[in-house]
């Protein structure tokens, strides 16, 4: 069956049954390159099924959309590849080679299909409506009002309600966070130094990833902003151009309305911000003139690869020998509710580790008893065997004079003294003898049971030793999963003072000391909105206009200090 005869007669330019098949091969083609490049990663390392989760997922998402979309035979080929994908997650090692193939072989087939989809219609799925405002602003002359026309975002047709997958929008806040961050840092790098071209380019490569992630996952908004951002970074590398300062103000502004959109904030000042970012990314990509020689970014990233042997030894081996410290680690995010199940049971196992403190204790006492017991056994067994024992026997001989069983020496004369003693009346030794013989053993037995006793306590400490060892290495670690540091509010309050500034026409700086001191995350919570409110007033209330500052002979940026102190039991912000 041929795959445009899925293709209804209403999938024209205009409708919106073209529209929402235009949107699902943006899509498509960004959810099957991930997937690919899964499968590949995997295929690379294979010791971790964390590459191929996301990719799942997005996979599973884009079945549904294709339902949706009217394409029922890619939806099939999905569903195989969702297939492929389990198989390889919980398969054995063995057969995982085969599977790894075949979703490979599936993720070419659907993108055959969904090429085909997109060459039958030509370009058809373009959206004209830019081109009209274009021509309309020619008309009338107006550049300012033509550069704030195109950048007006299109939220008709792609902002349509849908239901976002729960699911899918949690793995999605997990990877923006990560790469939001990334672009913070590099925006710092490009702060410090305005003409680092590589630092532009992990911001541009972070926001294109940031820009196919939402798109899947159906923010519209947020793709459509972190695109702006792609198409300014393209334009800048094309053109040979150094970045400077408006570049610089509009890539920090962008990302804080990314970290903000994707926090859960979409309001009307947000949608605001973002009308007036859309017109200063046209008006400076329009500003930046093409360079007659163009560059494309694929071959300057190509030119750069290429270069990298030629550089020395030294370098090398300087390279080889830094930690890795920008790979990729796996991150699950867990529910508080979750966090405080686990530190119930801590709690019962400390109380347990308690009752078995004092249990053990009592164990040593008996033993001690024990061992006592023992000794008074074993000397009473050898004072009847030695001084009890012969008195009874029939000759009335006696090892120590005085004893009551001794015979007199009136008795001894008379019997003849040891001269009467022969050995054949051994016979004639009573149950007495025997039962201090068995006493006297019985002791021996008994000092011998002590010392196993003894040997099993010692076992028995050392095993609570390590057991009360890994508790207390258990709820440390866990109390420390709950705990941040506080720096990591520096990027929100920066930001805070920043818009601030910007609204009220002053220039201040945010100085955080202390960041390093870790507090509980809730405590964290409860403090970002009093904090950003107190933040907001000292720019409005604590900083003059720069006009003022230099009459007052004050530096233009003031600043604004915010220390932590750690007393024990409390913090002082």
């Amino acid at each position: 069956m041929d795959i445009t005869n899925q293709i209804n007669a209403n999938n024209y330019p205009g409708s919106s049954a073209g529209v929402e098949l235009s949107i699902f091969i943006d899509e498509a083609e960004a959810v099957l390159n991930g997937v690919r490049g899964g499968l590949l990663v995997f295929e690379q390392s294979g010791d971790s099924v964390l590459d191929l989760e996301i990719p799942l997922v997005r996979a599973k998402s884009l079945r549904q959309k294709a339902a949706a979309a009217g394409l029922p035979e890619i939806g099939l080929l999905i569903a195989d590849l969702e297939s492929a994908i389990s198989v390889i997650i919980t398969g054995d090692a063995d057969g995982r080679r085969k599977e790894i193939v075949r979703a490979l072989d599936l993720t070419a087939r659907i993108e055959a299909q969904i090429a085909q989809i997109r060459m039958n219609g030509g370009e058809i799925f373009g959206d004209v409506s830019h081109f009209v405002e274009e021509s309309f602003g020619s008309i009338r002359g107006d550049e300012k009002n033509l550069v704030m026309a195109n950048a007006a975002p299109e939220e008709t047709a792609a902002e349509e309600e849908f239901e976002i997958d729960e699911e899918l929008l949690e793995v999605f806040k997990a990877e923006a966070d990560e790469l939001l961050q990334n672009i913070k840092i590099n925006l710092e790098k490009l702060a410090a130094n305005i003409a680092d071209r590589e630092a532009l380019w992990e911001i541009r490569r972070n926001a294109h990833t940031f820009k196919g992630a939402a798109g899947v996952v159906g923010l519209k908004k947020q793709s459509e902003l972190a695109h702006r951002i792609e198409d300014l970074l393209d334009r800048v590398a094309e053109s040979k151009t150094e970045s400077n300062v408006k570049i610089f103000n509009l890539l920090l502004v962008s990302t804080d309305l990314l970290d903000e959109m994707t926090s859960g904030g979409n309001s009307d000042a947000v949608s605001k911000r973002i009308a007036q970012v859309y017109g200063e990314f046209e008006y400076i990509i329009q500003s930046i003139k093409p360079s007659e020689d163009k560059t494309p970014i694929a071959a300057a990233e190509t030119a750069a690869e290429t270069t990298v042997p030629e550089k020395d030894h030294d370098s090398q081996e300087a390279a080889e020998e830094a930690p890795k410290s920008t790979e990729k680690r796996p991150v699950v995010r867990v529910s508080l509710d979750r966090l405080d199940d686990l530190a119930a049971i801590v709690r019962e196992l400390v109380i347990g580790r308690a009752l078995f403190t004092r249990k053990l204790a009592e164990l040593e006492n008996q033993i001690e008893e024990l061992h006592n017991i023992s000794r008074r056994l074993s000397s009473t067994s050898g004072r009847i065997e030695h001084d009890f024992g012969t008195s009874l026997h029939p000759s009335g001989f006696s090892g120590r004079p005085g004893s009551p069983f001794s015979a007199s020496p009136s008795d001894r004369k008379n019997e003849g003294g040891y001269d009467q003693f022969d050995s054949l009346e051994f016979d004639r030794y009573s149950e007495f003898h025997q039962a201090a013989r068995e006493l006297t053993e019985t002791s021996s037995d008994a000092l011998a049971v002590n010392s196993t006793l003894d040997a099993i306590n010692e076992n028995l400490i050392s095993l609570f030793d390590r057991h009360r060892r890994l508790t207390d290495e258990l709820s440390d670690k866990l109390a420390a999963i709950r705990f941040v540091s506080f720096g990591s509010l520096k990027t929100r309050f920066e930001r805070v003072v920043r818009v601030t500034c910007d609204e009220t026409g002053k220039k201040g700086d945010l100085i955080l000391e202390n960041g390093d001191i870790e507090i509980d995350s809730q405590i964290i919570d409860g403090l970002v909105e009093p904090m950003m409110h107190l933040l907001k007033n000292a720019v409005v209330h604590g900083i003059e206009p720069a006009e003022t500052r230099r009459l007052l002979g004050k530096q233009e940026t003031g600043q604004i200090k915010v220390r932590l102190t750690d007393e024990g039991t409390h913090f002082i912000v």
